[in-house]
């Protein structure tokens, strides 16, 4: 058999193919000496040079040796391919037939495994802790989802890690400088924050769409040149999301269930929000509306990706300690961005207000005492996707004393227009008659002679009647008719716009139904049976120098009111209870409890302290007054709340902590400021069954625990001057009182407490007080036997037919915060830190543990300590060494191609 010699090299050939390869070999190792001699900012002139390779040593030596080596080699290679060339060589033929089939090959090749990979697609995450799959729970919860879902991101540039806008910037012209490169700073830090948050909202959405329903991001940026024809286009098949970005306070990120969107009629549009249906409306054109019913939950930037503004300017500390800064992010987890797509199905949880009176509602009544309402609650509470519904527990009737009651503004609202229809009408009846009148003196003296109209009118005007007299009278009442017709004009415009009003209200039939009913605690639990959270303010003390509070006793409830409560507690639902001292001016504090309702806080581990809390900033007022300036001293604001850290052995309060995160988003101090705040207190043994520390807020340690927070005064003269001011008086040693919760001394006190637990067993078993009592009594003779069976029974129960014991399932765990300043959040806006202490309050009360900031984990940007050396090689060194390497490798394969 003949060798096949047709691939055959020679020696000659060889040694070509050699010589070619060190020649482009020598080429780049003398580019890349080039290169870091660039780097290192060295001088390429001859005697430079020389001195490098004299030296020996050093990286000037290494890369001047590799950039004249590599030079020589290439120089070398150079000069015998010119002698080759000269002297002549041969070059084979390609074959044409075989270069095509190979072109032909790899296109069918490159074909074929993009369409297997069409078919056959697989995602390996390879991170050590699989930072791009989601949670299985996560996952599974998700592929339940149908349909396509639109996730909108909103960047306002607004309020991510911050409590409210940034100041002015001072007028003090040394302060200018600083305060500037702190804005710029934070603006700068801002910024790199949202670009982050944008790119992992994009790579998690990249994961929801391997589930199976499919996903959609678009971006919007208020900045951008084409942001109105963006949003237009973005919201003209979507109602409602044009409005819900309108609304939106700050960054955030929207969530729009496409298929959900309707087209109906405009009557069956208007049909359905009669109805008292939710749904928002667009238009279409001709065709009709665009209707879309359901959810379009938001999540603040803030709530993704918590920025940590404290962290991110203290992060990487150079050699001599001074921070560098670093963006330093903590995620909040997957789940609360998964929660919010899954929150398209689900609807907004209700709050219910419980109040006593109107003003104190969350309506802003032109009427009312603002610093009473509630509009703030209801605006904060709205706008992070809660609805608010008023509940009033007492009626006024004038002139007599309140009496409990249980219904909702819009009952007020239909008593309220059905007075106004009332008064319409009379006034109507009344612009009757006098039209009737005006009308018979018009004709009489149109008709009558000027005989008769003398005979009979001119004694009570007091001259004669003559033409001119008659048609000025004409003319006058003429007049008077007209403005009558305006004016009965204008009440039934007035009174169709009511009757559409009360049409409105009597179409929502829950409303209207309830509106029939008398029975109070009937009532009650027919309106909180909906709520999802109560929210139970006491505003009482608000200055006490000025004799400016709410009697404590007003806001006693009924016996039926507080039972609906109970209920309401032991079906497991939270309660958010905002209580105020109950001291009055000249009575001692009393030792038992205003009502039931604060029986049941003590029930369920919270004792409500009998003082109210004072600052040092305060008593110093008091002095400044007493010495005789009508307007007090000079004393500064009193301190604010702290969130405080956990004892040892206790995890963290998640109110408190959530509070912490905040502060440390927004790189401040969270100021909160209660006057006259009432201290709080656990029950014994409360705190050893909690896994986490109760307090969540307490004072500053400036402050002392007063009976008497009221200033004695005097009137003399034209002014009543301060007798006597509230002041610290520490409880003597041999007082019954010292020792206990009722002794006066100095802070902090605890004015916030957050706790989960079961009701106790007497909200079920009211003979197992009494079980109780005769157990305690019987320890000594039983050795706690009898205590011992009534712990037993507490946690187990019988079966209905009164079999065996089994795990008593009956007592649900909820939630319970008790805030000791009832006025904590009245008022027409809330500051940003009352409203985060708000939204952190309610948000752990409804078991939505993942919409809390978190201070666990953390990531940041990938930073290297270099010089200005190693950031050159850094920089330019993969631009151009990446490029280099491949052009290296095809310049070979070109090589031997051609030598073969």
């Amino acid at each position: 058999m003949k060798t096949d010699k047709r691939q055959y090299l020679g020696w000659g050939a060889r040694l070509r193919l050699v010589g070619r390869i060190l020649g482009v070999t020598g080429i780049f190792a003398a580019l890349g000496g080039l290169f870091v001699l660039l780097a290192i900012r060295f001088d390429l002139s001859i005697d430079h040079l020389k001195q490098a390779l004299e030296s020996r040593h050093g990286t000037a030596f290494i890369a001047t040796a590799v950039l004249g080596g590599g030079a020589c080699i290439a120089a070398l290679v150079l000069l015998i391919e010119l002698l080759a060339s000269l002297g002549g060589s041969g070059q084979r033929s390609l074959i044409k037939a075989n270069a095509g089939f190979q072109i032909v090959l790899a296109i069918a090749v490159f074909g074929g495994l993009n369409f297997f990979s069409f078919s056959a697609f697989h995602r390996w995450d390879l991170t050590r802790d699989h930072l791009f799959t989601l949670p299985e729970n996560v996952a599974n919860e998700l592929r339940k989802l149908e349909g396509k879902t639109t996730i909108v991101v909103l960047q306002k540039h607004k309020s991510f890690g911050q409590l409210a806008p940034n100041l002015d910037i001072q007028e003090d012209a040394e302060l200018d400088d600083d305060n500037t490169k702190a804005d710029d700073s934070d603006a700068a830090t801002l910024s790199a924050a949202e670009r982050k948050v944008v790119e992992k909202v994009k790579d998690l959405v990249d994961q929801f769409r391997l589930l199976g329903p499919q996903f959609s991001v678009v971006t919007l940026d208020v900045d951008a040149i084409d942001y109105k024809e963006q949003l237009k286009a973005e919201t003209a098949k979507r109602p409602g999301l044009k409005k819900a970005i309108a609304a939106a306070p700050e960054n955030s990120i929207f969530f729009y269930a496409d298929d959900k969107v309707e087209t109906l009629s405009a009557d069956e549009a208007r049909r359905r929000i009669a109805a008292g249906r939710k749904i928002f409306t667009r238009k279409d054109g001709d065709r009709g509306v665009f209707s879309y019913e359901g959810n379009i939950p938001r999540l603040s930037f803030n709530e993704f990706y918590q920025l940590d503004k404290s962290a991110s300017k203290a992060a990487h500390p150079v050699v001599d300690g001074e921070p560098r800064g670093n963006l330093v992010l903590r995620p909040q987890g997957v789940e609360a961005f998964a929660r919010r797509v899954l929150a398209i199905q689900e609807k907004k949880p209700k709050v219910g207000l419980l109040v006593i009176h109107e003003w104190l509602t969350t309506k802003l009544d032109e009427g009312g005492q603002k610093q009473f309402t509630a509009y703030g609650l209801r605006r904060s509470l709205k706008a992070h996707g809660f609805d608010v519904v008023d509940v009033l527990l007492k009626r006024w009737p004038p002139r007599e004393e309140p009496t409990p009651a249980a219904y909702n503004v819009e009952e007020t609202e239909f008593e309220r227009l059905e007075a106004e229809l009332e008064s319409v009408e009379e006034d109507l009846r009344g612009l009757r008659e006098e039209r009737e009148k005006a009308e018979a003196f018009l004709t009489l003296f149109r008709n009558s002679s000027l005989a008769d109209l003398n005979k009979k009118f001119r004694v009570r005007v007091r001259r004669e009647i003559d033409e001119e007299f008659r048609q000025l009278q004409i003319r006058a009442v003429a007049d008077a008719l007209m403005r009558v017709e305006e004016r009965t004009s204008e009440l039934q415009k007035s009174k169709r716009d009511t009757e559409a009003r009360v049409k409105a209200l009597m179409s929502k039939e829950r409303a209207f139904e309830d509106r029939r009913v008398t029975d109070v605690k009937t009532k009650l639990q027919r309106i909180t049976a909906d709520c999802d959270l109560l929210i139970i303010p006491r505003h009482t003390l608000i200055n006490t120098t000025g004799r400016q509070y709410i009697n404590s006793s007003i806001y006693r409830l009924s016996t039926e009111q507080v039972e609906v409560i109970k209920e309401f507690m032991k079906a497991g639902k939270p309660v958010l209870a905002c209580v105020g001292p109950n001291n009055e001016e000249g009575a001692p504090p009393s030792l038992e409890p205003l009502d039931d309702f604060e029986r049941l806080l003590a029930d369920r581990g919270i004792e409500l302290g009998r003082q109210t809390v004072l600052f040092d900033a305060e008593s110093k007022g008091f002095a400044a007054r007493q010495a005789g300036n009508m307007l007090g001293g000079a004393a500064g604001e009193i301190p604010p709340v702290t969130f405080p850290e956990p004892p040892a052995g206790k995890k963290p309060n998640p109110i408190a902590q959530a509070m912490r995160a905040t502060a440390r988003s927004a790189d401040q101090q969270l100021e909160i400021r209660l006057r006259y705040p009432r201290p709080l207190y656990l029950m014994p043994g409360v705190s050893d069954k909690l896994p986490f520390a109760a307090e969540l807020m307490t004072t500053s340690a400036a402050a002392w625990n007063e009976e008497q927070p009221f200033p004695s005064m005097r009137q003399v003269g034209p002014r009543e001057v301060l007798v006597n001011r509230p002041r610290y008086d520490a409880t003597p040693f041999d007082d019954p009182k010292k020792g206990t919760n009722d002794e006066e001394r100095r802070g902090p006190f605890t004015v916030g407490l957050a706790v989960e637990s079961v009701p106790p067993v007497e909200w079920y078993d009211k003979s197992f007080a009494e079980e109780r009592e005769a157990a305690t009594l019987a320890t000594p003779f039983d050795g706690g036997l009898l205590a011992a069976g009534l712990t037993v029974s507490a946690a187990l129960g019988r079966t209905p037919e009164g079999g065996k014991l089994l795990p008593q399932t009956v007592r649900k765990s909820g939630r319970l915060v008790v805030m000791g300043q009832g006025g904590l959040f009245t008022g027409e806006e809330l500051s940003p830190a009352t409203e985060q202490l708000l939204l952190h309050s309610c948000n752990w009360l409804l078991k939505r543990d993942e919409r809390l900031p978190r201070e666990d984990g953390e990531w940041s940007y990938p930073r290297i300590h270099q010089d200005e050396q190693q950031s050159f090689l850094w920089k330019y060194g993969p631009f151009l060494g990446l490029p280099a390497f491949f052009l290296y490798l095809g310049l070979n394969v070109l090589i031997v191609r051609r030598v073969r």
